[in-house]
């Protein structure tokens, strides 16, 4: 009679190489996730720099049934998040970017839009990134999380939020600069 070991090592064969190469990492950040979001009961994920949807299904394949708030400011990538989160129930997606101020800025759109930044790509990151080549440049809405958060929120009682931030770079303007309300936008 075989043992669980024997029985089993001939599939762990064929399935390694289908495992991404840090599958321990890969693996333990999603259990991880999973445990945290359930441990504090979040029912509600922020996910600023969403690009297209990868993050909030990640966030459906690990069994997160609350909802996703996801804000993407580039065109061609928030109609393809529209896209993916039109499958899906309690997923809300916003055109637009989160800032320090309410404003139109100029992004730099990458040839690989996970890249895409309000700074320049730098020599070296091209170098070791070749995709992260400036595609084009497109005008973007900016706003600030105070101003928008009760609009994201509308319906979703006793909000326990989860911040997910990722994106590429922004410069920051002095204080002094700053609008510090969100009147007059």
């Amino acid at each position: 009679m075989k043992t669980p070991v024997e029985f089993f090592r001939p599939f762990a064969y064929k399935l390694l190489p289908c495992l991404p190469v840090n599958w321990a990492h890969w693996f333990r950040n999603r259990v991880l996730l999973r445990h945290i979001l359930g441990k504090l009961s979040i029912n509600c994920v922020l996910d600023v720099g969403a690009n297209r949807g990868q993050f909030g299904t990640l966030l459906r394949g690990i069994g997160y049934t609350g909802w996703i708030i996801s804000f993407e400011p580039i065109r061609a990538s928030y109609e393809a998040l529209k896209a993916v989160a039109a499958k899906q129930q309690l997923w809300r997606v916003f055109p637009y970017a989160l800032g320090a101020t309410n404003e139109w800025r100029e992004i730099n759109v990458a040839e690989e839009t996970v890249f895409s930044s309000f700074l320049t790509p730098r020599k070296e990151s091209q170098v070791r990134f070749p995709t992260n080549k400036l595609a084009r440049k497109e005008e973007v809405d900016v706003r600030r999380l105070d101003c928008v958060l009760e609009n994201c929120l509308v319906d979703i009682s006793s909000p326990r939020i989860y911040l997910k931030l990722d994106t590429q770079g922004s410069t920051s303007r002095s204080w002094k600069e700053r609008k510090p309300s969100c009147r007059g936008y």
